[in-house]
C-alpha cells in the first residue's frame, strides 16, 4: 500500500503529461522537480502529516513495537543434554542429522557410479581449476562456466563423448544404444534413455538436498532452484570454483525493494559434495543434455523448467523422514538450522573473540622495535581480522 501511495504521489508531482482538469503541470513545466517532490512528500508522505500514508506508518511503527515488547512463544526447545532439538514438538537428534549428511554423500557417490556406467571417473583437481567471480570480458560471455575455460580443458574438456563411448560398450548394465533392424545403424533405445534421465533426476534431487543441508545456513527454496551453471543472456552464473572449493552464490533478498540493494551470499560446499558436483558438471551433464536435447543453464530442472521450492521441500522431507525420522520441509529445516546455529555457533564465536582478545593483550609492542616491525605487525593484525 505504501508503494502504491508513493507511485501515485510521484505521478501527481511530476507527470509526463499535464493534467489540466486537476491543475497539475507536466514534468517539463515544473520549475524544480526536486522542490515539487519534497513539497508533496512533506504534505502527504511523512509521518505526522495527517494523511493516509501517515496513518499507515504510525500503525506499522506500533506493530513493530508491539512485536518487540510481546514476543511470541518459541517453537524451538532443546533437551537438557543439548543433543536433541525439538521443533513444534518433533525431536530432531543432532547425531541423526550428521548421519543424514554422510548418508546423502554416500548415496550421491553411488548414483554417480551408476550414471557413469560403473566406470571410475577421474577426480577433478579443484586446486588447479581456473575460475573467478570477476565480471570481466573473459568470464561474462554467454554460456560460459569454468568447464569452458581454456586453461581447464586438460581436466574438464571431455564433453558428451566421454560417456558416449562407455554407453556404446554397454557398461554398468545399461543398453542405451541398439542397432536398427532395417538399417543396422546404431540408434537410441528410448526406454533405457528415459530410465537414465530418471536416474539423473534422482541424483539431482539428492544433490539439491545435500547442497541445501551442507552448504552453510540454508537459504530459501527459490534460491537453490535458480542456481545457474553457466551465464545466461541477462544474468551471471551461480556456481564457481574459488580457492579449490566448489561454491554457489545466491542473491535472494526479500527486503531488496525496501532497502534498494541486494546482499550476495556465497556458500562453500564440503570437499566430498564439491567433488561430486564437479564430476557431474564435467562428465554427466553434457551427456544427459545430449540425450534429452534440452538446453538450460539451470542446474536443477527438467523439461518443464527450473525447479521451484516445492521440489526441494519434497526431496528434503523424504530424505529427513528416512534418515532422521522426522519430515522436515524447507521451512522446518530452516528453523532447525537457525536454532542449531544460535545455540552452538554463537557460543563458539564468543570463544573465538575471547581468544583473540587475550592474544592481542599479550602482544604489546616491545621497546626498541623499529617502525618497520611496527608496520608489519599492524598489517598482520589487519589481515587476521
Amino acid at each position: 500500500m505504501l508503494w502504491i501511495n508513493r507511485l501515485i504521489m510521484l505521478e501527481v508531482a511530476v507527470p509526463c503529461e499535464a493534467w489540466p482538469e486537476l491543475r497539475l503541470k507536466s514534468k517539463a513545466e515544473v520549475d524544480s522537480v526536486a522542490d515539487r517532490i519534497h513539497e508533496l512528500r512533506r504534505k502527504h508522505l511523512c509521518e505526522g502529516s495527517f494523511s493516509p500514508t501517515s496513518s499507515i506508518l504510525t500503525q506499522l511503527a506500533m506493530g513493530k513495537k508491539f512485536n518487540k515488547t510481546h514476543q511470541s512463544p518459541s517453537n524451538i526447545h532443546w533437551s537438557d543434554d543439548e543433543k536433541v532439538i525439538n521443533y513444534l514438538g518433533q525431536p530432531v537428534v543432532l547425531d541423526k542429522v550428521k548421519a543424514m549428511c554422510h548418508a546423502l554423500i554416500v548415496e550421491l557417490q553411488a548414483l554417480m557410479g551408476v550414471l557413469t556406467f560403473g566406470c571410475d571417473v577421474k577426480a577433478i583437481d579443484l586446486d588447479r581449476i581456473m575460475d573467478s567471480m570477476a565480471w570481466s570480458q573473459s568470464f561474462r560471455q554467454q554460456d560460459f562456466s569454468f568447464v569452458e575455460h581454456v586453461q581447464n580443458q586438460d581436466q574438464v574438456g571431455v564433453g558428451y563423448r566421454y560417456l558416449l563411448e562407455r554407453a556404446q560398450r554397454g557398461g554398468g548394465g545399461w543398453r542405451l544404444l541398439r542397432n536398427n533392424r532395417a538399417t543396422q545403424a546404431a540408434e537410441w533405445f528410448r526406454p533405457q534413455v528415459e530410465k537414465y534421465l530418471i536416474k539423473e533426476g534422482q541424483f539431482l534431487r539428492k544433490l539439491m538436498v545435500c547442497m541445501h543441508v551442507t552448504g552453510g545456513q540454508p537459504g530459501r527454496g527459490p534460491e537453490l532452484g535458480s542456481v545457474k551453471v553457466s551465464n545466461s543472456v541477462y544474468s551471471a552464473r551461480n556456481i564457481y570454483v574459488v580457492n579449490g572449493r566448489m561454491c554457489f552464490l545466491t542473491m535472494y533478498d526479500k527486503a531488496r525493494k525496501r532497502r534498494g540493494n541486494t546482499e550476495y551470499i556465497v556458500r562453500c560446499l564440503p570437499d566430498e559434495v564439491g567433488q561430486v558436483l564437479a564430476q557431474y558438471l564435467v562428465y554427466v551433464r553434457p551427456f544427459a543434455r545430449a540425450l534429452d536435447q534440452r538446453e538450460s543453464e539451470y542446474l536443477f530442472g527438467d523439461r518443464r523448467g527450473p525447479w521451484a521450492g516445492e521440489e526441494l521441500s519434497r526431496a528434503l522431507a523424504s530424505a529427513s523422514k528416512v534418515h532422521v525420522g522426522v519430515r522436515l520441509t524447507v521451512s522446518a529445516w530452516r528453523h532447525v538450522a537457525i536454532g542449531i546455529a544460535t545455540r552452538h555457533l554463537m557460543r563458539a564465536s564468543k570463544t573465538w573473540e575471547k581468544e583473540h582478545e587475550e592474544a592481542e593483550d599479550g602482544e604489546d609492542f616491545a621497546e626498541g622495535d623499529d617502525d618497520e616491525e611496527l608496520e608489519l605487525d599492524t598489517f598482520r593484525h589487519i589481515m587476521v581480522r
